[in-house]
């Protein structure tokens, strides 16, 4: 009845323990990424990086920090010894952060900071797209839906703790001025600024007292929507004109720097981060359910999964299941064979599930998961869980062989034995339990291992001396029909007797004996020096991600025109996932790209039909773009997260002894050179420098904030204010919406101070 109890909250534990892929573990490592648009790497680096990094030296515990820098964002990542308390150090490092926000640029956003863990690699992506027609109007209403239904919808499933979005496109109001109107009635830009501004505010509340009451007045004439900029009054020598007589206005996307696509349709990404300890099976399920009703709700939308790590786990999982069946199978077969006995097999095939029962309870109590380390080490304890079960039997048996009474047997050959299972079960245990003391990632992953090892051999050992005996003389006093049909009459004799002469003859030439292991030994030492190493067991796969810099200043929608042209030819990819220049996610692990740089997951069939389609990406680089770099690489797992599989192998920094700044591109030419002689080819971003002559502003008396000003609008990067919407505010700029830089530089004219147009 005991057992029975057990059992039952062993089957409880059961489905209640999480099952996940890894050990959920902090993982010691914080990135940090900052945004500075329309900056360069050398400004950045030098006016923000570089004090960001020495103020986040003094956090404790910190082993290294790593930066990187770009045109308009750096990406900082700081390393922790292995038991620092992640959360204190996250809580630390913002303070930092906010302490150095004095010295830093007062128009820097505030960066922002990722405390990584297990469980915050995304289990999958989740695709959405338009089924019908594509136009930039539709993908922002996509846009905005998907923020404010699809995503709090996902959020809403209790497994699900973030769906982390990229790839949307945004709002912008562009303004575009009627330049020959406005010339010809002497109206300048800032004047038009001027009344968006005036026309754009909301003040506090300010307390009126009349009498007994008192007012709340609120001074409050903020610009909601298009219609109200259109609407906009200037007065301009004594006459009434409106912003939409003056200039076109109009929402339109947004510059874009990052874009998704999934089998050559625009798409939105959400990945989708579980809840720590929680059931992954769970979670799919009801992601499914949902995906399942967002496709009746939704027909004009289209939704598709891709980089499925729950695969991996149902693969990974049922593999050990199997192991764990097959091998159980196996043991109690042999046990038919060799005990000659039909009841005794039968005792141990109880005797296995019941200790794996036990097991999983103990696992659940001790708040440790279902995955690949803990499952493996149920797997070792399974030899164990058989052995001791065989011995009790074994000892029982030699007892009525000796003629002692049934009831006598059980209890003098249970107790006999139990000091000796006991060092047995011991010296395993001292074998694993050492791994909770390794350090680092190491240490924290084998600690799974090491429990599930001791927690199997401390319940099969258990059950060997309190169960086994029970049901042995239960099963003595009853008698199965099939027990002469299963019974095997199988002579071990002879095995026995060539063991023995087989003993004799090496007993007495025992020269052979030393000689083979001798041989094994050197064997043993020259294989092990000359085996290859790795990280990670290889295996075949059918989808591969291959990373491509085209190494040319090209926009995102080039970038993706390309690799749609690489990979169009290729019959056998029946799935390809793009992520195009920068990507939007919060929790970003990897470092930002860069606009000319893509990521593409494909997937096919066999892997025989991936190597196929990777030689003909191969060639068509060659033969299309030879200057651009790419390599192939698996699709990333927890493993690659966990042991940093995406490190360079050899990395080469070039710096200046004599000062702190970056050596000149110039100075850098010979190197780069010299280097692609031996390795690949090295990207280099190329600048495109507009020089303000100060003499010619000082001769032709322009002013030099009118002149900037004039740049930004034609670039179309002349911020005015936001439109605060009811869910979020929209950038409002100035355009001339003129393509083509050569047209923009000859059709610009600036205003001086007498009013001449330079």
């Amino acid at each position: 009845m005991t057992t029975f109890a057990l059992l039952l909250l062993g089957m409880v534990a059961s489905l209640r323990i999480p099952t996940s892929l890894m050990p959920d573990i902090d993982i010691p490592r914080i990135t940090i990424h900052l945004s500075y648009p329309n900056s360069t790497a050398r400004e950045i680096e030098t006016n923000i990086t570089r004090p960001l990094k020495n103020q986040l030296l003094q956090v404790a515990n910190l082993e290294e920090i790593k930066s990187q820098t770009r045109d308009g964002s750096a990406t900082l990542k700081l390393f922790f010894e292995y038991g620092t308390d992640t959360d204190l150090a996250f809580i630390e490092t913002n303070e930092k952060i906010d302490a150095s926000l004095n010295f830093l640029p007062q128009n820097l956003e505030r960066p922002r900071v990722i405390k990584a863990s297990a469980t915050d690699i995304p289990i999958l992506y989740l695709t959405v797209s338009l089924s019908g027609d594509y136009s930039d109007e539709r993908f922002l209403q996509l846009s905005e839906f998907t923020e404010t239904v699809l995503k709090k919808r996902i959020e809403q499933l209790p497994d699900i703790a973030l769906a982390d979005m990229s790839g949307q496109s945004e709002a912008e109001v562009i303004i575009v001025p009627k330049r020959n109107k406005l010339q010809s009635l002497g109206i300048s830009n800032k004047k038009l600024i001027e009344a968006i501004e005036q026309n754009n505010f909301e003040l506090g509340n300010m307390l009126v007292q009349d009498g007994i009451y008192q007012y709340n007045f609120k001074f409050s004439n903020p610009l909601q929507n298009i219609g109200d900029i259109e609407n906009i009054y200037l007065n301009h020598h004594n006459r009434l004109f409106q912003l939409k007589d003056l200039a076109a206005v109009s929402l339109q996307p947004r510059k874009e720097r990052g874009i998704v696509f999934y089998n050559g349709k625009r798409a939105i990404a959400l990945a989708i981060i579980k809840q720590s300890g929680t059931q992954v099976y769970d979670l799919k399920e009801s992601l499914e359910n949902l995906i399942q009703s967002f496709e009746k709700d939704y027909p004009e939308l289209q939704f598709s999964t891709n980089q499925d790590q729950s695969i991996l786990l149902k693969h990974s999982i049922d593999n050990l299941k199997s192991s764990l069946f097959v091998g159980g199978f196996l043991a109690i077969l042999i046990m038919f064979f060799f005990l000659k006995d039909v009841k005794s097999p039968l005792i141990i095939a109880i005797s296995i599930p019941v200790s794996l029962l036990l097991s999983i309870l103990l696992l659940y109590l001790f708040d440790l998961s279902i995955n690949v380390i803990s499952l493996s080490g149920l797997i070792l304890g399974v030899g164990m869980m058989i052995d001791n079960s065989i011995i009790v039997i074994d000892n029982i048996i030699q007892k009525l062989e000796m003629g002692l009474p049934l009831e006598t047997a059980c209890v003098e050959g249970t107790n006999e034995i139990i000091t000796p299972l006991l060092s047995s079960v011991l010296t395993t245990c001292s074998v694993f339990l050492p791994l909770i003391f390794l350090s680092g990632i190491t240490g924290a992953l084998f600690y799974d291992q090491a429990m599930a090892v001791s927690v199997g051999l401390g319940t099969s050992f258990l059950v060997s001396i309190t169960l086994v005996p029970v049901i042995f003389k239960q099963f003595k006093n009853k008698y199965f029909k099939f027990e002469k049909w299963l019974s095997v009459n199988f002579k071990t004799q002879h095995i026995e007797d060539s063991y023995e002469k087989g003993m004799v003859y090496f007993f007495r030439r025992k020269w052979i004996v030393y000689g083979i292991s001798i041989i094994n030994i050197l064997l043993a030492i020259l294989l092990f020096n000359t085996m290859r190493y790795t990280q990670l067991p290889e295996t075949d796969k059918n989808e591969s991600v291959l990373f491509v810099d085209w190494n040319e200043n090209i926009t995102v929608f080039e970038n993706e025109q390309r690799i749609d042209n690489i990979l169009k030819n290729i019959p056998n990819i029946k799935a390809r996932f793009v992520q195009v220049g920068e990507q939007q996610f919060l929790l970003q692990q990897d470092e930002i790209k860069d606009l000319s740089e893509a990521t593409v997951y494909f997937k096919t069939e066999t892997y025989r039909e991936s190597q196929k389609a990777k030689k003909v990406i191969q060639q068509n680089l060659a033969r299309t773009f030879p200057s651009a770099n790419y390599n192939f690489s698996p699709p990333k797992t927890i493993f690659e997260y966990l042991f940093g599989g995406e490190e360079n192998k050899l990395a080469a920094k070039v710096y200046s002894t004599t000062s702190i700044e970056a050596p000149p591109e110039n100075e850098l030419r010979a190197i780069t050179a010299q280097l692609e002689s031996e390795t690949p080819k090295i990207p280099l971003k190329e600048t495109t420098a507009i020089q303000i002559l100060g003499e010619k502003i000082l001769l032709y008396n322009v002013d030099y904030q009118t002149l900037i000003n004039e740049l930004k609008t034609a670039f179309g990067e002349n911020f005015i204010d936001n439109l605060e919407t009811a869910e979020k505010f929209i950038p409002i700029k100035l355009d001339y919406a003129v393509s083509g830089l050569n047209n923009i530089i000859q059709q610009l004219f600036v205003k001086n101070e007498n009013g001449e147009l330079i």
